[in-house]
């Protein structure tokens, strides 16, 4: 796909893989509901792409989430939430950054890597987040973070790049009426990775941010 940048595309079943190629003609999001590929690449700059619950990956080609970009002032995202992904027995990288933000979150990986392949790579200018991911059944990462290379090996290939791995949680939006809490849909939270330093919790913790994680919408539960 190039030239072009839909709005939205749901339940596209895809005989191969979907790429977006070149310069994106808006800044506008993509979003992608139901989409069934091998993978997901994007080869270029300016892309704004969100995948929900998608079905990704096939036995003999693999599976894979990428987006690279030539340019750092013009960098793409590409977000996964959701979903499958179900990859060979030889996957390439299957989760890249180069000049560009790639977030999968939610997503039980399957599959192995080739020869000096990564589940997850963050080189030049990349910016890689793996939110409440698996491989072959392993976290990537428990209340300590990072679960470690033996389970979920990540490589960060550029001192410009990096990489981010944590899990989810529950957040809920209320409002008392007549001393009870109710609980409200579609309201915007947004969840930042911080950094804290001196004695903490306490009035001597200092909290600095760190980066940007992304937005949910709240549901009526």
């Amino acid at each position: 796909m190039s030239r072009t940048t839909p709005g939205s595309m749901d339940n596209v079943d895809l005989d191969g893989y979907l790429r977006m190629d070149g310069t994106a003609s808006t800044g506008d999001m993509v979003s992608l509901t139901g989409l069934v590929a091998d993978g997901i690449t994007i080869a270029g700059c300016g892309w704004n792409v969100r995948a929900d619950e998608a079905d990704l990956g096939d036995a003999t080609n693999g599976v894979w989430a990428t987006a690279s970009c030539t340019s750092s002032s013009a960098s793409s995202t590409l977000t996964v939430a959701g979903g499958s992904m179900d990859g060979s027995s030889s996957n390439a990288n299957i989760i890249y950054a180069r000049n560009a933000k790639v977030t999968v979150a939610d997503v039980a990986i399957t599959g192995q890597t080739s020869s000096g392949a990564y589940v997850a790579q963050a080189s030049t200018n990349g910016d890689v987040r793996l939110i409440g991911v698996s491989w072959r059944g392993l976290d990537c990462a428990d209340a300590a973070g990072w679960t470690g290379m033996s389970d979920c090996w990540v490589d960060v290939s550029s001192s410009s790049g990096a990489l981010y791995v944590g899990g989810t949680a529950n957040v809920a939006a209320y409002r008392v009426m007549n001393f009870v809490p109710v609980f409200v849909a579609d309201h915007s939270v947004t969840t930042t990775t911080v950094s804290t330093s001196g004695t903490c919790p306490g009035a001597a913790c200092v909290v600095t941010d760190v980066t940007s994680v992304g937005t949910s919408n709240t549901d009526r539960s």
